[in-house]
């Protein structure tokens, strides 16, 4: 017999009189596959969160079973990941090891009524850094054809002053295309000089670990000023 996803429903058997005896509500789907995963952390040192897709979904309710660990230290030894936000296929490791020579490794187990997938994902802590997006931007023109720009840190980035930050400063004016970039800064603040006088900049900053480790951040949103006329 072929099924497919399209004769999912509710069946009912009856009678020869037509009364209905049972229904049986039929729910299809797959076994699941290998997850997909992504780890990152935006709160370097404290803690990286992972995050994982299955493909093809298998439509059939679900579990997920997570676990971390050095990968020298034996299977007893495993963390259970705990829930991130309202994401359920997402979760937070906390108490990693820094300047590890030997990967971390995220165990994620998918389960339901049809079978069970494993996917074992190895990473240094170091190369999954990636802030969030620099905060609280604001942009005011200055005399003489200047913009004072200012921004803050992301609050995920829970130690600032320990494990800086530096950023970028990213402006256009009209098309995108007329974009150009200046830094890193180390502070929190710059001055754009010899600007277009009547001409609208809009201003983006993005956050990178100090030291260099894994990627910049998303860009802020964009910012607009414009330089006077007169």
């Amino acid at each position: 017999m072929n099924i497919s996803l399209q004769d999912q429903g509710i069946y009912t058997c009856h009678r020869p009189n037509g009364d209905p005896i049972q229904r049986v509500f039929l729910h299809l789907g797959y076994s699941p596959p290998s997850p997909d995963v992504h780890c990152w952390s935006p709160s370097y040192p404290k803690k990286a969160v992972c995050s994982w897709t299955l493909n093809p979904n298998p439509t059939l309710p679900t579990n997920y079973i997570a676990s971390y660990r050095s990968h020298s230290d034996p299977l007893s030894s495993a963390h259970q990941c705990q829930k991130w936000g309202q994401e359920e296929r997402q979760c937070v490791l906390q108490e990693l090891k820094i300047f590890e020579s030997e990967p971390t490794l995220f165990n994620i187990t998918a389960v339901n009524a049809l079978g069970s997938a494993t996917r074992i994902w190895p990473f240094i802590f170091e190369d999954i850094v990636k802030p969030d997006p620099p905060v609280n931007v604001t942009v005011i023109a200055m005399p003489g054809k200047k913009l004072s720009v200012q921004w803050g840190p992301p609050p995920s980035w829970l130690d600032p002053v320990n494990f800086p930050l530096k950023y970028t400063v990213k402006f256009h004016w009209g098309k995108p295309d007329t974009a150009r970039t200046l830094g890193p800064y180390e502070s929190n603040n710059m001055v754009l000089r010899g600007l277009v006088a009547g001409r609208t900049y809009h201003i983006q900053i993005s956050a990178k670990d100090f030291l260099d480790n894994g990627q910049s951040s998303d860009w802020s949103s964009p910012i607009g000023a414009t330089i006077p006329s007169n």
